[in-house]
Parts: C-alpha cells; structure tokens; sequence
C-alpha cells in the first residue's frame, strides 16, 4: 500500500503524544451545551472548529442558519488526485444546562459526558488527524470537512449541502462513533415519518353513543395492526411513538391523531410496509369515520454498496497495521451517511472513537481508542490520495 509522504507508525506515535492535549481539547467541546436548539451553543463549538482549520489552512466557508447553527465547511486543496468528504455534526441532543450537571470525567478507560461519542470526539479526530497528515507533508487527495449543526433531528436545514458535497467526492467517511465493540458501520435503515388524521362523529357518550363514530377506536385498531407489521417484512421496524384523541369520558371522540415512523434496511421494504399503512388508512375499522396521512422521508437506506465494501476493506487493512481487527455491521440509527450514500457515493461511517451509551447521561468514549482510531483516519485518506486505491465506480 503506496501512501506516499505519510507513515502511519509515525503518525499513531505522535497522536500518543498528543492524547492529553487531545482530552483536553474534547473537555472544552464537550464543556458546551449544543442540543440542536441551542443555535448559541452549536456555534460556539462551530466557532472553536473553524479557528482551528484555519490554523491548519484550510479554505473555510460558514454558512449561517436561520433556525439552527451554522454550516462549517473546510476545504484542502490535496496535492494527489481524489476527493474526500468527511462528515461531523455540532449539535447534541442534550437540553441546555446538561453540561453543568454532568461535566466531562474519567473512569477507568473511558472519558463520560454529554456528547463525548455522539460526536465531539470525531469531530475532533477531524482535526487531529489531518493535522497529522499535513505536519507529515502527505500526498493529500482533495479534502472537504463538514460540520452540520442539525444532525439529530435529520439534518432539515444541511440535508442538500450533504447531498451536494457528496455527489463530489469519491469517497465519504463519517466520523460517527464507532461501535461498543469497534465496529465501523457499512449499512443503515432507512427512516420513513407518518403522521396519521382519524376523523369520526362525536356523540353523548350516555345518552346516544350509538349515535357516535370513534376516532379513536378507529385509530387504535389501525395502530395494532401498523404494529404487527414487525417482522412481517425482512428487518421492517414499526414504532408509534405518539397517539392522542377525545377530550371528555362523556363524548364519542371524534378526531385522534397518532405519529409512527417505520424503519429497514432496504428501500422496497420500506415502500412495501407504507402501502400496507395506506391500505389500513383507506379502510378504516370503524364505519363512519375516515382516515388521511402524511409521509415524509427522513432518510433513504444506506445500502452496503460495492463501492462501500472496497472503501471498508481498504479501512480494514490500514486497521491491521495498526493491529486492529476492524469489524463491520449494520445499524437500525440513520445518519448523514444514508444521504452520502443516497447521492450514490461509497461511504464508510462510524469511523469515530468508539463510544457507547449514546443520548444517555452516561455517553462515554473508550480513551484508548483515540490514537488507532485517528491514526487510521489519516492512513484512510491519504490512502485515497491514490488512483489504484479508490473504486472508479463507486456506486
């Protein structure tokens, strides 16, 4: 494996070196309350990135949000050919004052604190490990780095940036924490939301209930059946996650309303499970009510491509050198992976420190997984600087 200008060996003695400096650092990004709402906080961890590529050189763009943070981009021009993307997100999913009632602190071999894995410490595996790469003087593909601050809730506001950046790349690398047991992420379900309306009559629940036409009941027969929807499809989820109906114990309801979201890894499945929803909506268990829908997309699958099995076995083998056995699997979470992978790119994600107990007061980062981890970023992209080393079809 030619990556000419870069040794990997040097590379992971240096980030040892650097692993205090490197804590450090994650204290002060995790120190900052950036729950997707908080536009505030999510650019005060945006304005801490951007000095520090800028300080590596980077061309750097920021596009503001209206509703939530910034966009950060940082774009190296490479000395090879190729063209990488690297995807990070700002925001958490902590409320604001979650930083000072569980501050950042050690445990054995692990650090614990609100955003640590999910994703401030590869947001800065980021950083470190291209400033490790070009301290090296490493042949460099094309590098763009971005940081999106809406993640958690499906990136609405970043969605089409992600698309666009990654429809130019020849390769995509996601810098969601790795697996409990270091496994990176080659596949991710695809999520569909589904709003559901009942309308019936409402009637004197005494007096002439006979009279009345329930949405709810309507709405609750629908739920059951949508739930045992589980399993009758390869890997098909179904979850409601919210109902509501009715006002009064004395009163046939006559509206309800419920929020389902159905998941799988593959794309008929998911369209197969939405007709069988309709079919439930357009027929209704009760007579004399009626039922309307919405669905929206929150993400297409991110399937286990050709080009994504070539780009996870290249991770594979630099992962060797550094005596790692780099497992692979698939994943029900979504991420900005599935809109690389959408664009029809080959993706590789988790690649971040492996962590555990994300989106829970215990979220922590397995410390002796900061140096392989980072080290194998660099050794993945200046790997990609190399014609022989990426895939001319990725999709």
């Amino acid at each position: 494996m030619n990556t000419a200008g870069f040794d990997l060996r040097r590379a992971s003695d240096t980030l040892q070196a650097g692993l205090p400096q490197y804590l450090a650092d994650l204290r002060s990004l995790v120190g900052i309350d950036s729950g997707t709402f908080d536009k505030e906080g999510v650019n005060r961890v945006v304005d801490i990135l951007e000095r520090w590529y800028r300080e590596l050189g980077a061309t750097v763009e920021r596009q503001p949000g209206d509703v939530y943070g910034d966009v950060l981009t940082a774009s190296f021009q490479g000395t090879g050919p190729g063209s990488v993307l690297l995807i990070g997100h700002t925001d958490t999913v902590y409320p604001l004052g979650t930083v000072e009632a569980c501050r950042m602190r050690a445990d054995g071999d692990q650090v614990i604190g609100p955003g640590t894995a999910d994703m401030k410490a590869g947001d800065l595996s980021i950083v470190y490990a291209l400033r490790g790469l070009l301290d090296q003087g490493a042949d460099l593909p094309k590098i763009v780095v971005l940081h999106n601050p809406d993640e958690e809730i499906g990136s609405p506001s970043s969605k089409e940036v992600v698309a666009s950046l990654s429809s130019d790349a020849d390769a995509v690398l996601v810098l969601e924490p790795g697996r409990e047991n270091g496994d990176v992420v080659v596949a991710r379900k695809g999520i569909m939301d589904i709003q559901i309306w009942a309308e019936g009559r409402s009637a004197h629940a005494g007096v002439n209930h006979d009279q009345g036409r329930s949405a709810v009941l309507a709405l609750a027969h629908l739920v059951t059946a949508a739930e045992g929807l589980n399993g009758s499809l390869p890997d098909l989820t179904v979850n409601v996650g919210r109902i509501e109906g009715g006002d009064r114990p004395n009163v046939v309801p006559d509206r309800a309303y419920a929020r389902l979201e159905i998941r799988a890894f593959d794309r008929d499945v998911l369209e197969g499970a939405l007709d069988r929803i309709r079919r439930l909506v357009e027929t209704p268990s009760v007579e004399g009510t009626r039922m309307r829908m919405q669905v929206s997309v929150e993400h297409w699958p991110m399937h286990r491509s050709e080009g994504g099995e070539r780009l996870y076995q290249l991770a594979r083998g630099i992962a060797g050198r550094l005596g790692l056995d780099l497992g692979a699997t698939a994943t029900g979470g979504a991420s900005d992976g599935n809109t690389a992978a959408a664009a029809g790119r080959p993706v590789l994600d988790g690649l971040g420190p492996v962590g555990g107990r994300a989106h829970s007061p215990d979220e922590y980062v397995v410390v002796s997984s900061v140096v392989p981890r980072t080290a194998l970023l660099a050794g993945l992209i200046a790997a990609l600087a190399h014609p022989d080393l990426r895939d001319p079809h990725p999709a």
